[in-house]
């Protein structure tokens, strides 16, 4: 009798840990069992379709702006003329501004208030916000921005577009810090893709004349 309980004082660590793992096995098999029931239970998810090279630059009909300074290099109190173009990506065409739609449009309102009649005043607000809309359209606002060497803006501001072209111009003050700075335009209201120029700004030197005859 002494024998049979030694024997099950050693055996019950053993019979323990058994009952242990096969519990811990049961609720495994119970925990996947229902994640699995719940992953069949919703529909199979389409993969998102990968975007193209075009898709992700802005899409076929996008507009690019090529800027340009009047020279490279600049001194201390002279102005930095910049000039931009707006341009189609693939077809090189300037940016469309509507304004034959505009004008046409005007036109109509001119006629029906010279008419003055009231059957026409439904008409005219119709073509009122038609052209506010194309106005809207060719807003396009850009920003202009001026960076030193470090990349702190120098001068910033807003610009308008005509013709498809933009101009922003900046005097050098007197103790400006020499080195290359960047013009970058943006367009932060209508999504155009962004465009930097860079230019030098150099401390002028006069040449030293040898006064000293040999």
């Amino acid at each position: 009798m002494l024998a049979t309980n030694r024997r099950v004082s050693v055996l019950r660590p053993f019979l323990y840990g058994l009952l242990a793992a096969c519990l811990f096995a049961a609720s495994g098999l119970i925990t996947g069992g229902a994640v699995f029931a719940q992953q069949g239970d919703k529909p199979d998810a389409k993969p998102a379709e990968p975007q193209s090279l075009t898709e992700k630059l802005g899409g076929e009909e996008r507009y690019l702006t090529h800027l340009t300074t009047d020279k490279p290099i600049y001194r201390e109190g002279e102005t930095v003329y910049v000039r931009g173009t707006v341009l189609h990506a693939f077809t090189n065409k300037p940016i469309d501004d509507k304004k034959e739609e505009i004008e046409a449009i005007s036109e109509k309102i001119n006629v029906l208030q010279k008419a003055n009649k009231p059957e026409n005043r439904e008409a005219l607000n119709e073509l009122y916000r038609e052209r506010a809309e194309l106005q809207q359209q060719t807003r396009l606002n850009p920003m202009v921005e001026i960076k030193d060497p470090k990349g702190a803006t120098v001068v910033s501001g807003r610009t308008g577009i005509q013709d498809s072209t933009l101009g922003f111009k900046w005097e050098v003050p007197e103790d400006q810090a020499g080195g290359e700075y960047t013009v970058k335009v943006t367009y932060p209201w209508s999504g155009l893709a962004p465009a930097e120029r860079t230019f030098d700004i150099r401390a002028y030197r006069a040449p030293r004349i040898k006064t000293q005859i040999d």
